[in-house]
């Protein structure tokens, strides 16, 4: 694989005209970290070092590089300083911001990654936010052959997909929610755990605030239920006080705001199929009472994730789910009488969830027997 990524670019550089020196004399960023520290912008780097063995075969090495300016473009520059090499982020992958650059003027951040010609947007963004970016990538230099970003995306993928509290977002998506200012941004929380790297959630960036503030695993699976995210994810429920494991597959929703007059509605319609994964006692799902029984459990259960997300929302005054930047754009003439308001006190929210039991083989039989 290391082979391929090596071969790729540089074939690319040639392609674009650039020679197998120019392309020696690059420092390819994989991972980028920012803080921000009286008064200026500190960057840790994580560059792809290619280097050919003795045997003619290439090498992928990560190595680290600091640097700190004013600007985010001087502390770019200043890498130079300790690594003669020009840096180049159109192969970045990963940028981790740390708990301090929402002191800084956020604008600034992203004003870079607008206007530079020589980095794409489409990289996904993580937050620490009771630590520094440097405390997550500086992990990385224990084991100079790892690529620790490339660990940290995939645990990411796969936290979304499968488990709901986590979710995935990218520099454009983000830029995009800030230069809008009618939505508040939520990212992936990465912390260091027993000194180790781990997701630990969902964090609201509340930049009008200046503060972060922590979702529950709940709220952050509702916000993936409604926003069609989720691949399956697994749920407990208690079906006469036994423990039920229960696989939700491919959750859909239709998520609809209006505006009637003064009044703001908004519906959210959810369907699920599901699968009992794991029975302890005797249950006979074939029975259709059975069956009604569990899925209007399951359906409670999931309305209490969407009610502790509303519930966020509204206790915070925070706009996760993007309601008054529907109303901005279908409903213009009256974005007015909204604007400033706490949309979640005033909104009739109607909460439809639909879950409909499905097998495989003699899935609905427990193995205990009836």
């Amino acid at each position: 694989m290391k082979k391929i990524i090596t071969l790729i670019l540089i074939t690319c550089f040639f392609l674009t005209g650039c020679s197998y020196i120019e392309l020696n004399d690059l420092a390819i960023a994989n991972a980028l970290g920012i803080d921000y520290k009286d008064g200026n912008y500190e960057i840790v780097v994580q560059i792809l070092d290619l280097q050919q063995s003795g045997e003619g075969t290439s090498q992928t090495k990560t190595i680290l590089y600091e640097s700190k300016g004013e600007t985010i473009t001087q502390a770019f520059r200043n890498v130079s300083l300790s690594y003669p090499k020009m840096l180049y982020l159109g192969h970045l992958k990963l940028v981790v911001l740390g708990e301090s650059i929402l002191e800084s003027k956020v604008d600034n951040l992203f004003d870079y990654f607008l206007r530079s010609p020589s980095t794409r947007n489409d990289f996904d963004v993580l937050i620490n936010p009771s630590g520094s970016a440097k405390d997550i990538l500086g992990k990385s230099s224990e084991n100079s052959n790892s690529v620790a970003s490339k660990e940290i995306l995939e645990s990411l993928k796969v936290s979304t997909l499968r488990q709901g509290t986590t979710v995935q977002f990218n520099m454009e998506e983000l830029i995009s929610i800030f230069l809008e200012g009618k939505q508040t941004p939520v990212l992936t929380s990465i912390e260091l755990v027993d000194e180790k790297n781990k997701l630990t959630g969902v964090v609201a960036l509340d930049n009008k605030k200046n503060e972060f503030i922590k979702l529950n695993d709940n709220t952050a699976i509702a916000y993936n239920l409604i926003n069609n995210n989720l691949f399956d994810i697994g749920i407990n429920i208690k079906y006469q006080d036994i423990l039920m494991d229960v696989l939700l597959v491919r959750p859909k929703n239709s998520f609809d705001v209006s505006v009637n007059h003064d009044e703001v509605i908004v519906d959210i319609n959810i369907d699920i199929s599901a699968q009992p994964s794991e029975i302890r006692e005797k249950i006979n799902l074939e029975k259709k009472d059975v069956q009604e029984e569990i899925q209007n459990l399951i359906n409670k259960e999931i309305k209490k994730y969407l009610n502790d997300l509303i519930e966020t929302c509204k206790t915070n005054n925070i706009d996760i789910l993007g309601l008054e930047k529907i109303i901005y754009k279908k409903y213009y003439k009256d974005y007015e009488k909204f604007e400033g308001k706490n949309i979640y006190e005033i909104a009739k929210i109607n909460l439809n969830v639909n879950s409909k039991l499905f097998r495989y083989g003699n899935v609905y039989r427990s193995t205990e027997g009836e």
